[in-house]
């Protein structure tokens, strides 16, 4: 069993979705500058813990 390299604890990743589409930049900017863009958040990835361990090779030792 190899040493911690990396170790994540209680993760995760939210998109903000727009709730109506938007044909072109200029409309969205429009309606952005304006606050009229209204979003529902979306929760990709929740609640993610994990760890990496060093791998030790053998072969190399030789």
């Amino acid at each position: 069993m190899g040493d911690i390299v990396i170790k994540v604890e209680d993760v995760g990743m939210e998109y903000n979705l727009n709730k109506e589409k938007v044909d072109n930049l200029k409309e969205f900017v429009i309606k952005f500058l304006k606050r009229e863009l209204k979003f529902t958040k979306f929760w990709a990835v929740r609640h993610v813990s994990m760890e990496v361990e060093r791998e030790i090779n053998m072969e190399s030792l030789d």
